[in-house]
């Protein structure tokens, strides 16, 4: 790097209203757009000696609210008109990256030296060498996508990535203890309104800041179980869908997309704001919205005795399952109680009821007692030499150990209650059911050998509950 030329930095700008400089409009200086975005003098950005090509700049943005497309530029980032008044701006963190010049002897970061807007913050991170930044699009509707963010930063020197993403971090907490101690003194409603808003657009702008790299497509199938979207990759936009590899895009049966876990991926909720690239996007996007307001019903279903069943399963014929017990005989009765009513059904008699359609759930054994054992005993205390652990282990911590272990199937073919005994089931129940799984709430299976028939395949004896959801999606 040449001395003469000046120091490179990163200009970061954290946005949650206005605009970054490459989507405003193309006769606009960085002077004139800094102090009018800022609200700031001139003199505030004196340190920086060349701010670079407007279009060179990597925008990214996240949504505020569920059911928006937070990458739609605004009419004046594109040099034609709209296609249609849907595709609109929305409410949105945006985070912009560009490659400037300052002089030499500054500090490694440079940022305001006081938050008059906390929607509107800046900070400049000094680097060894620049980002790779292409020029934006401005025949494009839409921004990049967060995932993009890591390719701007040059592989071969990691500690610029993890540098400017400190510096952002830092002023945003910054910003967000200044909005604390703002909304401890503010004496109106509109104030607390307006702090209020300003924290929604913090939380979007420090998710960015802390976006993780997608994770590498898994192979191999994973219970839907496993699934918890609190954990997984964000979607962003309906195509996340399709680009992630989810089990929904598949579009395959109700069961199969079910029973697998969509791998890396969270929750998206739809809205009529909600915009697609195509229209073979849509039926992909229903159907993970659907799994995963049902996956998130099941956790917290109630379930009635006489759903909680004990049957088996022959190892040649997994898709069939014999029922050899109910749990409601053997648990005590309220004479006060009212039969449950049955929609679906027109009569009451519950032994003309049916089990078909209903959304299953099978856990192994095992699973079940190591369940009620650490229900059981919610502090156990280890002596060790020198001192003493407490471990507590309560019973939600037990039950959602328990709900991993097990698997969701589809009873598609069952009788009459008062001659349920056998039911038939989509998918199969796997064959590696027997095997040891770590955590969640399920029922359990094992491997149990008769002396009567010696020659009889081994049974698998298997918890099933039944939880009272439709299978259709």
């Amino acid at each position: 790097m040449d001395d003469s030329s000046g120091a490179h930095y990163v200009f970061v700008t954290l946005l949650g209203t206005g605009m970054p400089w490459s989507e405003s409009e193309t006769d606009v200086s960085f002077r004139s757009w800094a102090c009018s975005c800022f609200d700031v003098d001139a003199n505030e950005f004196s340190w920086m000696e060349c701010p670079g090509d407007q279009n060179m700049e990597f925008t990214t943005a996240l949504p505020t609210r569920a059911g928006i497309n937070p990458l739609v530029k605004p009419r004046a980032a594109l040099s034609r008109d709209y296609p249609t008044e849907k595709l609109r701006p929305a409410s949105c963190g945006r985070l912009s990256l560009r490659n400037v010049k300052a002089r030499h002897g500054l500090s490694p970061i440079l940022y305001p030296t006081e938050l008059t807007n906390l929607n509107k913050i800046w900070v400049a991170q000094r680097v060894s060498r620049p980002l790779q930044i292409e020029a934006v699009n401005r025949m494009s509707f839409f921004r990049s996508h967060p995932n993009k963010l890591f390719d701007v930063f040059p592989s071969e020197a990691p500690d610029i990535e993890r540098n400017v993403m400190e510096a952002s971090k830092k002023v945003l907490e910054w910003a967000k203890a200044e909005l604390r101690r703002r909304l401890a003194e503010a004496a109106t409603k509109t104030e607390k309104t307006g702090l209020n808003q300003a924290g929604v657009y913090l939380n979007a702008l420090l998710d960015i800041v802390r976006w993780s790299r997608p994770a590498p497509y898994t192979v191999g199938s994973i219970r839907s179980t496993h699934w918890n979207p609190a954990i997984r990759q964000r979607i962003v936009v309906p195509k996340d869908i399709i680009r992630g590899k989810c089990v929904c895009a598949g579009l395959g049966s109700f069961g199969d997309y079910l029973a697998e876990d969509c791998r890396n991926l969270g929750m998206l909720n739809m809205s009529p704001n909600t915009v697609f690239d195509s229209v073979s996007d849509i039926i992909p996007v229903l159907f993970h919205t659907c799994k995963g307001h049902l996956m998130s019903w099941l956790r917290t279903a109630p379930v009635s005795k006489r759903d909680v069943l004990r049957v088996m399963v022959y190892e040649e014929a997994r898709e069939t399952l014999r029922v050899s017990g109910s749990v409601e005989p053997w648990l005590p009765t309220d004479p006060n109680l009212e039969p449950p009513s049955h929609q679906n059904n027109s009569t009451t008699d519950i032994g003309d009821q049916t089990h078909k359609h209903r959304v299953l759930w099978l856990c192994p054994q095992e699973a079940v007692a190591r369940a009620l054992n650490a229900a059981s005993s919610t502090v156990k205390r280890q002596r060790s030499r020198s001192d003493q652990h407490v471990q507590h282990c309560s019973l939600g911590e037990a039950a959602t150990a328990l709900w991993k272990e097990g698997s969701l199937h589809i009873l598609v073919s069952a009788p009459r209650l008062r001659f349920a005994h056998r039911m038939t089931i989509f998918p199969r129940v796997p064959t590696q059911a027997t095997s040891s799984v770590s955590c969640s709430r399920g029922s359990a299976i094992k491997y149990t050998h008769t002396k009567r028939h010696e020659k009889r395949q081994p049974r698998l004896m298997i918890w099933a509950l039944g939880f009272c959801a439709s299978a259709s999606p």
